[in-house]
């Protein structure tokens, strides 16, 4: 078995059997990372001692264990990796991942070896409701709101995207750290803002199957859908803010209502086919039934009403104007800076844990 000059990241909240098939799923690997970070956010002390149970089954790896003694978000838990991070390489993988091919790590490295100008690489692969596995692309509308295409499986499909999601995330780590690690104020578009910042440094994002994960999108943690539709309203309107000029920035909310129909039209299509179970399960759901039900009508206007609500609560202006300001600090070097004193605060919130 090979070692790879990687650091593997891994946040964790009260996922202790997802990481446990994740790590099982290394067992086949030919190549392994150098080094396996997990970080836990603060979960409940009954997941935390699984947690570590679990990790003892797993000599093989070396695994460092890290504990939040606050919860501090998923961005916080992927930077207290990153300042730990020594090789030249880092991937970030979601607790609720599973690797499904032998070869993964080592092709991924030998992609960014012989392409420097890529600077991040990943695929998801999700299931829809037939359990049929399909690609996920993901792509970004004029207000940078996420739009999905999903593709058919194929032993070899790459493809240059807008971004891709840090669940399975490899980049460089100089890099990573030139853009100051993930913003800690964005819970849902942390990976976006990084691949938009990444790609202003004139690198490239590549979507390719043979560097490909499973992702199983646990409910665990999830929040319900309404909360979920807010918190995207708010970071998307953060990003749009770090991306736009004074004069795009009049003109936010022209935009997003412009881009509306677009997004409802990728996401209703999306739930229809491929379902998402943290929605579904929830009570409130993005209803998708083609059925022309009175009851079922009055139950979609009452849905997309509350939708619009979350679309008013999410403060875009305000969450817009900040995003603009941090680009602009940004540009005068003072990311670095506040990156350093945020790292401090990390190393302060945790406790290593020796296994």
């Amino acid at each position: 078995m090979k070692i790879a000059p990687v650091t593997l990241v891994i946040p964790h909240r009260n996922r202790a059997y997802d990481i446990q098939r994740n790590l099982k799923s290394f067992q086949n690997l030919k190549t392994i990372p150098q080094e396996i970070i997990i970080v836990d956010d603060f979960s409940k002390p009954d997941q935390r001692r699984l947690l570590r149970d679990i990790l003892f089954e797993f000599k093989n790896l070396n695994i460092k264990l890290f504990f939040f003694r606050e919860h501090l978000g998923t961005s916080n838990a992927k930077n207290l990796g990153l300042i730990n991070t020594q090789t030249p390489y880092i991937w970030f993988l979601d607790s609720d991942t599973e690797i499904i091919n032998t070869d993964t790590l080592e092709i991924g490295c030998q992609i960014l070896d012989q392409n420097p100008a890529i600077g991040v690489l990943g695929t998801e692969i999700v299931k829809d409701r037939n359990n049929q596995h399909h690609i996920r692309e993901q792509y970004l509308l004029k207000n940078l709101w996420s739009a999905f295409i999903y593709h058919p499986i194929k032993k070899v499909f790459q493809k240059e995207v807008d971004f891709i999601s840090s669940c399975n995330f490899l980049t460089r780590t100089k890099l990573i750290n030139e853009i100051g690690g993930f913003h800690n104020k964005l819970e849902s578009g942390e990976d976006k803002l990084a691949c938009i910042q990444i790609q202003k440094l004139n690198y490239k994002i590549l979507l390719d199957t043979r560097f490909a994960v499973l992702h199983h999108q646990s409910l665990e943690n999830r929040k319900d859908f309404l909360t979920r539709a807010r918190i995207k309203f708010r970071d998307d309107a953060f990003i749009y803010g770090t991306t736009s000029n004074i004069w795009k920035l009049l003109l936010l909310n022209i935009i997003f209502i412009i881009s509306m129909p677009e997004f409802y039209k990728n996401t209703t299509k999306i739930y229809r086919q491929y379902g998402n179970a943290a929605a579904i399960n929830s009570k409130d759901t993005w209803d998708t039934s083609r059925s022309f039900n009175p009851i079922n009508l009055i139950g979609k206007f009452i849905t997309l009403g509350k939708i619009m609500l979350q679309y008013f609560l999410a403060n875009k202006t305000y969450m817009a104007i900040k995003g603009y300001y941090y680009n602009k600090k940004n540009k005068r070097n003072f990311q670095k800076f506040v990156c350093l004193l945020n790292n401090i605060h990390l190393e302060k919130l945790c406790n290593k844990i020796d296994l």
